[in-house]
């Protein structure tokens, strides 16, 4: 709420582990997830299929194997 308050442009970049940024940088502000947004949930079992919840910010192999894992 703050930056659009202040009309400062912002992005959320999850973990950023795919992220290009041009040598001029970025106009605003750049969030980076963290804590629950960066965590992976127990699984939920029901019959033959199962769910993880994972947050936009767990890298991409943690988020691959997440349910193999559990």
């Amino acid at each position: 709420r703050f930056f659009g308050e202040e009309g400062i442009p912002w992005q959320v970049i999850g973990k950023g582990t795919n992220l290009l940024v041009a040598d001029a940088g970025v106009a605003g502000a750049v969030l980076r997830l963290q804590g629950e947004l960066a965590a992976i949930g127990e699984p939920h079992l029901g019959g033959e299929s199962a769910r993880v919840t994972v947050g936009a910010g767990v890298g991409q192999h943690h988020r691959a194997g997440a349910g193999r894992r559990r």
